[in-house]
């Protein structure tokens, strides 16, 4: 047995507005550099990652991502300052929660 343990950022309503899908959607954007190519990659429909992009810009007030219209030269997406730091402090505070996680786990369930 083991403990898992998932962060998420909510409105003051309660409803989530970040957690691991929109981090995982960033860091492959930073990689790939198409919000196109990394909705594809994780299965997505383009639509659906926006969206998420834009509730995420929404309730934090910053702009996640910049993009290029295509054309000649194809476009494409990149994060912002801002967007590097969000996803920096949620990786943070996703590593923070899991080690306080399998602490209190390991004094809840002390292994025989």
């Amino acid at each position: 047995m083991k403990e898992y343990c998932r962060v998420y950022w909510t409105s003051d309503e309660g409803v989530r507005f970040f957690g691991p899908g929109p981090a995982e959607l960033l860091e492959r954007v930073a990689v790939c550099g198409s919000l196109t190519r990394a909705a594809e990659e994780m299965h997505l429909s383009y639509s659906k990652a926006l969206r998420m992009i834009h509730t995420a810009e929404r309730e934090l007030g910053m702009a996640l991502l910049k993009s290029a219209s295509g054309g000649a030269s194809g476009g494409g997406s990149t994060l912002t300052a801002q967007g590097e730091e969000v996803l920096r402090r949620f990786r943070a505070c996703e590593a923070a929660a899991e080690q306080t996680s399998q602490a209190e786990f390991g004094r809840q369930f002390p292994k025989p």
